[in-house]
């Protein structure tokens, strides 16, 4: 099942072919997870059992890839998610006094 929700992740687009934005592709997966658990299958936990770790290596993969290329083309609009800080962190985005975060949180957003 990891597989198939490996790839499903690297190919799911919107009806008009666009990619989705990072978070709402983890909440599709969140989604896909609640459905099995409601089916009487309550042992699936995408996120901690071993089994899944391709998804959750694919899933953190596709989730910045998305971030990345979606900053680059400037139109991602939605509310920071932690990730998007510790992108933004880690590229020294958010190095400063308050009032440079809150100008650079402003200027990226």
């Amino acid at each position: 099942m990891s597989h198939w929700l490996e790839r499903f992740t690297l190919e799911v687009r919107k009806v008009n072919g666009t990619e989705y934005q990072p978070n709402t592709l983890y909440h599709i997966v969140c989604g896909i997870m609640r459905h099995l658990r409601n089916q009487r299958q309550a042992d699936i936990d995408f996120f901690k059992d071993p089994e899944f770790a391709g998804l959750r290596r694919t899933l953190d993969a596709e989730m910045k890839r998305l971030l990345y290329s979606q900053a680059s083309r400037a139109i991602y609009n939605g509310p920071y998610a932690i990730i998007e800080f510790q992108i933004m962190h880690t590229c020294t985005v958010l190095a400063g006094n308050g009032l440079g975060v809150m100008k650079k949180l402003h200027y990226f957003h």
